[in-house]
This record gives C-alpha cells, structure tokens and sequence, in this order.
C-alpha cells in the first residue's frame, strides 16, 4: 500500500514517505467513501458501476468531438451532477476535489480516467475490519494500483492499518532487532498528536507540518468512523499486507502440503518468539503467563494460544523456506514496581530449571490445542469441515511440534548471549535512543528484563 523504502516524486521534487502516505491516504479515503454510497448486494453494486462507466464513457466521447467547444468547469459540473442522479446521490461531492484544478480538457480527462479506475477499486470494499489479532482495530487495505488497457492489467495495492500505541511500534524493533529467524513486517507510524511520521525498523522520524498533519488526520478519522467507535489508541501504525496467512488459517490450508522438516522449521520459529516473549513480557501469544493474586507470583498458564499473532508465508511447491512473522508486538507493562520484580523472579526461576525447554513446550502445545478446540467456532464457515482441515495440525502439535519447540527454545536461549551483548554495544545505541525518545518506560522496563534474564545461567548456557 505504502511504499515505506522510497520516496515518490512530484515532477522532479522528492517528496518522501509522508507524501505517499498522503497520497495513498486520499486514495483509500475516496474510494473507501465511493464504496459506502454503492448498494450492498452484488449485483445491485455492478449495476451502478456500469452506470458510472456510461456516464464517463459519454463524458469523453464528447470531448472527442474537436468541433464543440465547452469549458473544461461546464464538462465536470455536468459530470458530477449525472453521476449524483443517476448513480448516487453524494458522489458527485467526492469527485469534485478530483476536479478542482482541471483548467485544461487533458486535466478533465486525467480526473475522469481516475473516475474509471476507482471502479476497479470498490467492486469490493477497498478497506475491511480484521478479526484476527487483539491488539487496536486493523482495517486490511486493498486498492488498484494500475490498470492497463485493453489489456486491463490490475496491480493492487495492498496494506494494513492500526491504529495501536507507541509500545507496539517500538516493540516491533526490538523483536526485529532480537530476531533470530522469524520476521516482522516493515511499516510506518503516524503520531499526529505530536506530529512525527516513523520508519518503524530502520528507527528514523521526522516531523509533519501542522496543514499535512491537520489533512492527514481528517482522513483518518473519517476512515476509522467507519469502522469503529473505540477511540483510545491514538497512533496510527501502516505496514504492507503480507502475502502470508494468520497461523489458524495456514493450519488449515497449507500446512498439510508441508514436509516434515518445514514442519518442525515452523514450530522451531514460532518456540523462538515465544522465547522473547517471555523475557521481554509479551504475556498472551504462545506461552501464556498470568499473575496469581492468591500466591502472588507469576506462573505459566494453560490459556490459548493466540494464534492471530502470527503470519506465515509460503506457497505450494515453492523452492523459498517457508518465513513466519512476528505481529501484534508488545509488552505487560506491570505498572507495579513489586510485580515488575515478581516477573523477573518468575524468569528467573523459569529459566534455572533445568528441565525449562520441556515446561515452555509443554505449555505451548497446550495453549495451541486449546485455542484449536475453542477458537474454531469463531469463525465463518462449516465448524466440522474446519475441524477435519485441522486434524493433521492438532495431531502433529504434540507428535512434531512439541519436540521442535524444544529445539527452538535451546536455540534461541544459546544465541541470545550474542544479540544481549549487540543490545549493551554500540550496534544497540541507535533503538535505544529510539527508546529513550518514543517510549522511555518501554526501555526501562525491557533494561530490566534483560538484565534479570542474562543474570541467568541456564542449563543451555552452562552445556554450552
């Protein structure tokens, strides 16, 4: 959706990565707008588009016609007022920003073939609520990018957008700082409160002037009203839509086609962000932790697994290992300095056992059955054909996963040493400093953790 590497261009000048968010924010935000005037049904909404089609085929047919000469205001007034009697009422008002400057024919016919490719867009709703995850409202983006006639080529723009809080965005750099195998999406983040547009991995920001900010945050809102009413995250994170699926759907669809070792390669990475998790306090995706008021102490949980915090991406009979990504990144803040103490404690304890790589793995075996067993009449569709789909993940959860769990966590324990040290270096001062800056009790917080947890010597370190 959002090219977060390069700047676009305005004639020559480059205009960087806050002119394409604004850019494709206008974008998403017209058509978005289009869509919601388009009756619901499917054939009733291809009925209206065809009649948008007529009505801008007729409007350049008679630009065309050398010989009648018409102001270039008169041909898009009288577009605009076809299209609100004889589509909708409102879309003439959408357009009309669209021909705002047309001062030339060529301009009127530029603005009408954008007309003719946003109805490429809202053949389909171009933004949609996601179910998966549980961390801020998430709308899946997808738009034209291209259409190439005759030919008809369709490129599609495709992205997300949250709207989160600034401990997911500075998490998702340390989880990618930390990473050992897995992945997290690129992105950027918007905190219009303040004015600062973020490259979330590469850690940069910059300011937005106050007019683009006051723009961007109209659209914004406009767009989310449509969506949802909770309104307490206020930072707006944009990444592109991995071409990948949420774990509970790869479950089902691809996972039978895997081999045995890209089986335990997954279970492997996903052991592995379940590892951080722990240190970090990341407390409800694989390895599910909770607070016992009564003993007042942390303890692992037999939960569910939230497998909507996960991505894998891979194709049938690719060559490409198959890549998992790490999504809806964050921590247990534990405001209370007692209890920040009791969860480095429970770290701390977890980790000196010498039987901890089997505890992890049992728990997580345990947390991803129960969401297995329990999530599945969430969602849409026929439960017992989703079950049947699931029967070879739920079996080989315990008969493959549970030992590749096992491997993983040794894994990520023996190589955690090096990435601590980076951390403490000078290759760490660049996200701490980023930290410091965005998210200060985030840095604190994880100091701790880090600290408590390299204060350990683990069975796997001593073996190493």
């Amino acid at each position: 959706m959002f090219d977060v590497t390069k700047p676009i261009y305005s004639g020559t000048e480059a205009i960087g990565i806050l002119g394409s968010v604004l850019k494709s924010s206008k974008t998403l935000s017209r058509t978005q707008s289009f869509y919601s005037l388009l009756p619901k049904t499917v054939k009733l909404r291809q009925g209206s588009l065809q009649s948008v089609l007529d009505v801008c085929s007729k409007t350049l047919e008679s630009l065309a016609n050398p010989s009648i000469e018409v102001s270039p205001s008169a041909i898009t007034d009288k577009l605009l007022m076809e299209l609100d009697d004889q589509v909708a009422d409102g879309l003439g008002d959408i357009y009309d920003s669209v021909f705002s400057d047309c001062e030339t024919i060529e301009k009127v016919k530029k603005g009408i073939r954008r007309i003719i490719k946003d109805v490429e867009a809202v053949r389909v709703s171009p933004a949609r609520k996601s179910c998966r995850g549980n961390k801020g409202p998430t709308l899946l983006v997808s738009y034209p990018k291209i259409c190439t006639d005759p030919k008809r080529i369709i490129h599609w723009n495709s992205g997300v957008i949250k709207w989160t809080n600034w401990t997911e965005i500075v998490c998702n750099s340390l989880y990618n700082f930390f990473s050992q195998s897995f992945a997290v999406p690129p992105g950027i983040a918007l905190d219009l409160p303040n004015k600062i547009i973020v490259q979330i991995l590469e850690e940069k920001s910059e300011s937005i002037d106050l007019e683009t900010c006051k723009e961007i945050e109209k659209i914004f809102s406009r767009l989310k009203a449509g969506f949802v009413s909770r309104d307490q995250d206020k930072e707006i994170m944009i990444s592109e839509r991995i071409e990948g699926e949420h774990l509970f759907d790869f479950a089902q669809s691809k996972y039978p086609a895997l081999s045995q070792s890209q089986k335990e390669s997954l279970f492997i990475n996903l052991a592995k962000i379940a590892v951080l998790d722990l240190i970090f306090g990341n407390l409800d995706r694989f390895a599910r932790v909770e607070f016992n008021a009564k003993e007042e102490k942390y303890a692992l949980s037999e939960l569910e697994a939230n497998l909507g915090n996960a991505m894998v991406k891979w194709n049938h009979g690719s060559k490409q290992d198959l890549q998992v990504f790490s999504i809806d990144n964050g921590i247990d803040h534990i405001d209370m300095p007692l209890r920040q103490q009791k969860y480095i404690t429970f770290l701390q304890g977890l980790f000196e056992s010498p039987d901890f790589p089997e505890t992890i793995a049992q728990n997580m075996v345990s947390n991803f059955v129960n969401a297995l067993n329990n999530q599945v009449d969430d969602y849409d569709g026929n439960v017992h054909e989703i079950k049947k789909k699931l029967e070879m993940f739920s079996t080989e959860i315990t008969s493959i996963g549970k030992a590749a769990f096992q491997r993983g966590i040794r894994e990520a324990i023996a190589q955690l040493p090096a990435s601590i040290s980076k951390w403490d270096d000078s290759e760490g001062d660049h996200l701490r400093d980023y930290l410091r800056k965005h998210s200060p009790q985030v840095l604190e917080i994880i100091q701790k953790r880090i600290q408590g947890f390299a204060s350990i010597k683990t069975k796997t370190q001593v073996d190493g």
